[in-house]
């Protein structure tokens, strides 16, 4: 369940990071 009460950085921050993370494997997997 979401919870839009209101603005929340650190999930955000968390999301952005694991986007990140999962981007960059899929680019080390491409590269090597």
């Amino acid at each position: 369940v979401v919870s839009d009460s209101g603005p929340q950085p650190i999930n955000v921050m968390e999301t952005r990071s694991t986007e990140a993370m999962v981007m960059g494997r899929r680019l080390i997997g491409m590269v090597y």
